[in-house]
C-alpha cells in the first residue's frame, strides 16, 4: 500500500487530505443536527408522530450520507478541474468516499450520544476530527514516519483513506484500495453500532 501512497503529487495530496479532513466535519454536523432538534423540541414532535423512532433516525442518517457524498463529489470534481488533481479510477474514488462517509457518520453518531447539547457535540466533534486528521497525515505524510507515530496513526480513518486514495491514484492493486476502504467502513460500523445501542441518549427516549 505504501507504494501507491507515495506517488501522490503535491496537488493531489493537498486535495485528498483536505477533502477527507472536511468530510468528517460536514457529515458530523449533519448527524449531530438531531441534538439541535432535541433542544428545540422538534424531535419530540417527530417521536410523537405515528412513525417509528428507527425510521426517523434512518432518515436523518441517510440525509447525512447524501450530504457527505455530495460534498466529496464537489471536492473531487473541483480539485480535478481547478488543481489538476489525479484521484485515479472513479470506482476506487467512489468506494473510498462511501467508506469515509460511513466512518464520519459512525463517529458523529457516537459523539452525539455522549454530548448533552449540540454545542458540546460540535466542540467534541471538532477536537476529535482535528486530532484524527493530524494523526492520519492530512497536512503532512505520516505513514513513512516509522516508530510509534506510524503505529498510533493506524487508529485514524484519515490515514487509511489517504493510503487508499494514494493506491487508487498510483500503482496500487485493487486490494490496496479495497483494504483501506474496508477498514474505514468497519471503523464507522463499529462506532455506529455503539451509538445505536445508546440511541436513547440521543433521542431522550428509551
Amino acid at each position: 500500500m505504501s507504494a501507491g501512497y507515495r506517488v501522490l503529487d503535491g496537488k493531489t495530496y493537498l486535495a485528498v487530505g483536505m477533502a477527507t479532513f472536511f468530510l468528517f466535519f460536514t457529515v458530523q454536523a449533519s448527524v449531530m443536527n438531531v441534538l439541535e432538534e432535541r433542544q428545540e423540541g422538534t424531535l419530540q414532535r417527530l417521536l410523537a408522530a405515528p412513525v417509528g423512532r428507527g425510521s426517523i433516525l434512518l432518515g436523518k442518517t441517510l440525509a447525512a450520507a447524501v450530504t457527505g457524498l455530495a460534498a466529496m463529489a464537489v471536492l473531487v470534481t473541483a480539485s480535478t478541474l481547478m488543481l489538476d488533481a489525479d484521484w485515479g479510477p472513479i470506482w476506487g474514488t467512489v468506494v473510498l468516499s462511501v467508506g469515509g462517509v460511513v466512518a464520519a457518520m459512525g463517529l458523529g453518531a457516537l459523539l452525539a450520544t455522549v454530548s448533552r447539547t449540540a454545542e458540546q457535540a460540535g466542540q467534541f466533534g471538532g477536537i476529535v476530527a482535528t486530532v484524527l486528521g493530524l494523526l492520519g497525515g492530512v497536512f503532512f505524510p505520516i505513514t513513512n514516519a516509522g516508530g510509534w507515530l506510524d503505529i498510533v496513526s493506524r487508529i485514524s480513518p484519515h490515514r487509511w483513506l489517504l493510503v487508499g486514495f494514494g493506491a487508487n491514484a498510483g500503482t496500487g492493486s485493487v486490494m490496496d484500495v479495497l483494504v483501506p476502504a474496508f477498514v474505514v467502513t468497519a471503523f464507522g460500523l463499529v462506532l455506529g453500532g455503539i451509538a445505536l445501542a445508546r440511541r436513547s441518549r440521543l433521542t431522550g427516549v428509551v
